[in-house]
């Protein structure tokens, strides 16, 4: 009898890659002229806006999780077959590390280095536009996560704009992810249950072990 293929670890997939993203945005940096704006920077008033721009993006995930038909259903099918068993497994502490790792990585690559080369080029506006569409599809899990993640990359890139920096758009990227993180491993599929691989009730929460 063959042995099964062991599942692959989100967590070293996510430190890999997203050490990548970062590893080739600091070496954009270091050949491409860029803008103060995609300086990280990092003051305590940086920071807090940064946590309370996490809020707006929450509450729009704690609405669509609610929906369950057309596209929005099509969605959240996928993130419980898919996304919630991936994640259920892991200790907080890695939750928060994949969270930190996807807002500094993608944030590097995409606001402090994409955005502002295409700005040069089409304009604030259309380096933000173009950036989106990347973001997008470069998340197209699904048609429609691939339109919010646009969005969700106009938003972010609306920061990195309006603060002149990466530290805003870092830190509500981390916070949004962990607190998404949390949101779907300890509730679970229990609002979703026609698709979902544990209909019977909420996912057990994170471990805090390992």
């Amino acid at each position: 009898m063959r042995a099964l293929a062991p599942s692959p670890d989100p967590f070293r997939l996510t430190v890999i890659f997203e050490t990548g993203l970062a590893g080739i945005a600091l070496a954009a940096r270091a050949f491409v002229p860029l803008p103060a704006w995609a300086l990280v920077g990092g003051t305590a008033y940086e920071l807090a806006w940064g946590v309370l721009a996490a809020g707006p993006p929450l509450v729009g995930l704690a609405l669509f999780r609610r929906l369950s038909w057309g596209w929005f259903g099509e969605l959240n099918r996928t993130v419980n077959q898919f996304l919630i068993p991936l994640f259920r497994p892991l200790p907080v502490w890695k939750l928060g590390m994949i969270a930190l790792l996807a807002g500094v990585g993608e944030e590097l690559l995409f606001r402090g280095v994409l955005q502002p080369l295409l700005a040069d080029w089409a304009g604030r506006t259309g380096g933000l536009v173009i950036t989106s569409v990347v973001f997008g599809l470069a998340h197209a899990v699904t048609s429609l996560y691939a339109i919010l993640a646009g969005l969700a990359s106009a938003y972010l890139g609306w920061l990195a704009y309006e603060f002149e920096g990466l530290a805003v758009p870092i830190v509500a990227h981390a916070v949004y992810d962990f607190a998404a993180l949390l949101m779907l491993v300890r509730r679970g599929n229990s609002k979703q249950g026609d698709a979902a691989p544990d209909s019977l009730g909420a996912a057990p929460p994170a471990r805090f072990d390992e």
